[in-house]
């Protein structure tokens, strides 16, 4: 099966907290289970400020088992981050399932809209705060 997780955050952006933890530990069972698992995120660094983004991250990344396909974002509103090309980037790879994790999220946006273009069934975790 082929599983979209989505989120605000993922790799190298560790200090984001439990939605990129619970993403990439999602991503590695999940990928275990032999399914073919890519986490659609943003380029978030966090390694000059929490609202840091950085174009040199790999757009696409080969980790252990899963993928992490990272668009850039245009802007952000504290840490509501904007960016827009994930929705095409999900849209191309065709999911048969899309698991958006963050609910008060633009990714989740995205999520949504995606899923209910394509028909594709949609997971919701509420992870995170309520600024997350």
């Amino acid at each position: 099966m082929k599983i979209a997780l989505v989120c605000p955050a993922s790799l190298p952006a560790t200090q984001f907290g439990g939605i990129v933890f619970l993403a990439v530990d999602l991503a590695q069972e999940i990928s275990e289970m032999g399914h073919n698992v890519t986490i659609y995120t943003t380029d978030l660094d966090f390694s000059n400020g929490p609202n840091k983004f950085n174009k040199k991250l790999p757009r696409i990344e080969k980790f252990e088992k899963f993928l992490i396909n990272r668009t850039h974002v245009w802007f952000s509103l504290k840490l509501f981050f904007v960016n827009t090309s994930m929705s095409k980037e999900i849209e191309n790879d065709k999911p048969d399932i899309i698991h958006t994790i963050g609910l008060r999220s633009f990714q989740s946006i995205i999520a949504w809209r995606v899923s209910k273009k394509l028909n594709i069934p949609l997971v919701v975790s509420d992870q995170g705060g309520l600024t997350t």
